[in-house]
């Protein structure tokens, strides 16, 4: 039997461009990979986030464009964008316009929040016992006290 295959609609697809069915994430009549899917939708909350707590009515084309730079042209994944802006907005700070995004992803503050948030949800290791040991513990033997000089005088 086939595997079916289908074209990424992930403009920006890191995985050549072809998903399996099995693989894919149907949105609409469109399939993408799971984290391209994913990366969108990070993508479009950011744009909602900001439209929504920070300007009702940006320039679009620029905001796509810096958030796009961002994510793709600078390295910072979109969900740590959308951590950052969540963060900022949180914490009280001001972002007065779409290039502020910029300054929000590299401030340290944010970058800190973020890997402790990381280092908080990975996934400790749990270690189980499938056999049972035995130990064999000797009862200790302790060696007789040394005898001073004065015990032997009787003192």
């Amino acid at each position: 039997m086939k595997k079916e295959v289908f074209k990424c609609r992930w403009s920006h697809c890191k995985h050549g461009g072809e998903v399996r069915l099995d693989d894919a994430v149907k949105d609409g009549s469109s399939y993408y990979h799971k984290d391209c899917y994913e990366e969108k939708q990070n993508i479009q909350k950011i744009m909602d986030l900001y439209v929504e707590r920070v300007d009702p009515n940006p320039i679009f084309s620029l905001l796509r464009k810096t958030v796009n730079d961002l994510v793709f042209k600078d390295g910072f994944g979109a969900d740590y964008t959308l951590f950052a802006l969540k963060y900022c907005l949180d914490n009280g700070w001001k972002v007065k316009h779409v290039p502020g995004l910029r300054y929000v992803v590299r401030d340290d503050k944010a970058k800190a929040a973020w890997e402790r948030q990381l280092a908080a949800s990975q996934v400790r290791p749990t270690f189980s016992v499938d056999t049972e040991i035995d130990f064999d513990i000797a009862p200790a033997i302790h060696a007789p006290k040394q005898r001073s000089f004065t015990d032997i005088l009787g003192g």
